[in-house]
């Protein structure tokens, strides 16, 4: 079957934590659901669902980019690591450059419908008013409102070991809420097929919840498929000349070339944390082993087809971990043009 672009929001029926990887820091979390975190998330839902051999396909079959937000039918994609064609009319002019140096900086995401504005701009300058700013500066779109479309709340909790006897422990828990018209969408490249067992893991997934403390609700999601979306198709960009990533990107050997790496813009993660086993609780202190990856926004200034790989982060000297740690690092690209 041909693969077609679906795209699937996720409305948050409660606050979400995306950890960072740290077992005893929940005061900060992650704003961005991150392509390999989700992919594992749906890996398990699948193996539970329909079995290993089928979770297996899936893992190398289906294409997600990581999830980002929305807000009704305003979809944003992270802010590309490149200069920015464009500036606001309140903050032209030479006396201007340190402000809006400071604005262009602070932004985020941008929406869709302005992203493929800023990138046909050619040599061209777009200009657009400050009041297409979030409050926050971090969302630029000609539909922003007043709302936040996500705010983090730290709150207080208290840890209690019943098996000693030990004083309360305070720690603090770092909430991401979204408004009632926002969450966290996705891409996915899939056959369709493919497409109705991840809408399976998806429900039994958004049940049991994604992220931290999904035993107190924290996590649990409703969602939303429409397919061959063409938000995400750019058609009118002439000649592209170099790669956008919407996911996490784990390179094979032979996709690396200095020539084009030299020339590109990018930021670096480390990807690891620590294992996760529903079946196993014993090896949840355990680290996996670490790789990095390419970030979400990275511009690689390529042509070519990046595909990216799997890695296996097993650390390999645990006694009874017997499988494969998956982190998944192939490449969900979109064409754009850089001057």
């Amino acid at each position: 079957m041909n693969k077609k672009t679906y795209r699937i929001k996720l409305r948050f029926t409660g606050p979400l934590h995306l950890s960072r990887g740290q077992s005893d820091e929940y005061d900060h979390a992650e704003s961005v659901l991150h392509s390999d975190t989700l992919k594992s998330a749906l890996f398990v839902a699948v193996n539970t669902l329909y079995g290993n051999e089928a979770a297996e396909t899936f893992m190398k079959e289906c294409i997600l980019s990581s999830a980002f937000p929305f807000d009704n039918e305003t979809f944003y994609i992270p802010k590309p690591m490149m200069k920015m064609p464009f500036q606001f009319k309140e903050l032209s002019g030479a006396a201007n450059e340190s402000k809006l140096s400071k604005k262009l900086k602070k932004i985020e995401y941008i929406s869709t419908g302005l992203f493929k504005k800023i990138i046909n701009a050619g040599p061209n300058t777009e200009t657009f008013p400050l009041s297409w700013l979030s409050a926050d500066g971090k969302f630029l779109s000609r539909d922003i409102s007043g709302e936040k479309i996500m705010t983090h709340a730290v709150q207080q909790r208290v840890s209690i070991d019943p098996e000693r006897n030990e004083a309360s422990k305070p720690y603090y828990v770092d909430r991401l809420y979204f408004k009632e018209t926002a969450g966290l969408y996705f891409l996915a490249g899939m056959d369709e097929q493919m497409a109705k067992t991840v809408f399976s893991a998806l429900k039994l997934l958004g049940d049991s919840g994604i992220g931290t403390d999904r035993n107190v609700g924290m996590g649990h999601f409703d969602f939303e498929e429409k397919s061959d979306v063409d938000t995400y198709t750019f058609p009118e960009i002439s000649s592209p000349n170099a790669l956008m990533l919407l996911s996490l990107y784990l390179p094979q050997k032979e996709e690396l070339d200095k020539e084009w790496i030299n020339k590109s813009s990018y930021l670096l993660i480390k990807r690891g944390g620590y294992i996760s086993s529903d079946a196993k609780q014993e090896f949840l202190s355990f680290r996996k082993n670490m790789v990095y990856m390419f970030k979400e926004g990275s511009v690689l200034t390529t042509t070519g087809s990046l595909k990216g790989k799997i890695a296996d982060l097993n650390p390999g000297n645990i006694q009874g971990l017997d499988h494969k740690i998956y982190r998944d690092g192939q490449a969900f690209v979109i064409p754009i043009k850089i001057e």
